[in-house]
């Protein structure tokens, strides 16, 4: 019979070293932006005023949306991008913006890559890269449900590679938006809970940033888990099916 090839398990640790590494940066974000003059803002404060002053134009929000899409299709790192409007907006309108924005850019970034499929494919052949090219051809939908949990890497990257590939644009598209939910979601509570912990550092508010942290991680392995579990039981089902 054929032999099976698994998927590579989410590495425990590996997530959460990951976990601990967001709420590091963006606890120095935050003790930065507390700390110092406007002209010292961080990077991520400066993106999220960017996209903040386009909302004093007629269609602001499109143009916040759009704003967002375009930069993070041109390599701006994602979690800079959350960070920023986590900062500038309240949590709702932080959302609702990066989320728009993530989902905007990714439809951008996957047409350039079925446009330019043969140039992204030659460009992109890093070992990581290979491996989870295979999986988001055979797993479109849990493949990037997994890239998404924590909005980590290169998002871009991984759009135009989803494009190369002429993945179906529908479970591409829901699992952008599945992953999307949950780390922006987390990022944007994150953000907010270290902004009221590092001005008001009662122990209260330092174990609410923790349970929120711990609770993050938990569910993102609880649902790295059960994807890979799926994963697993697909390509199982599909060798057996052609032994």
């Amino acid at each position: 019979g054929a032999e099976v090839t698994r998927p590579a398990r989410p590495s425990r640790l590996r997530t959460l070293l990951i976990g601990a590494g967001i709420v590091a940066v963006l606890g120095i974000l935050v003790l930065l932006w507390q700390r110092f003059m406007p002209e010292q803002w961080t990077s991520a404060r400066q993106l999220g005023q960017l996209l903040r002053s386009l909302t004093a134009l007629p269609l602001g929000p499109l143009y916040v949306v759009g704003a967002y899409a375009l930069l993070a299709s041109a390599f701006v790192p994602i979690t800079a991008l959350i960070t920023g409007v986590a900062l500038v907006f309240e949590p709702a309108q932080a959302f609702a913006y990066a989320l728009g924005g993530s989902l905007s850019s990714a439809l951008l970034s996957c047409a350039l890559g079925r446009v330019a499929s043969g140039l992204v494919l030659r460009r992109m052949q890093t070992p990581k890269l290979k491996r989870f090219r295979e999986q988001l051809h055979a797993h479109t939908f849990s493949a990037t449900v997994t890239a998404r949990l924590l909005p980590l890497g290169n998002f871009s990257a991984t759009n135009l590679l989803a494009g190369a590939l002429a993945v179906p644009l529908l479970p591409f598209l829901l699992g952008n938006l599945t992953g999307m939910l949950f780390g922006i979601a987390g990022i944007t509570l994150l953000t907010k809970r270290l902004i009221t912990t590092f001005a008001k550092p009662t122990p209260q508010n330092i174990a609410l940033a923790a349970l929120l942290l711990a609770g993050l991680i938990g569910a993102s392995l609880a649902l790295q888990r059960y994807l890979s579990r799926r994963q697993r039981a697909g390509t199982e089902t599909d060798a057996s099916g052609h032994g």
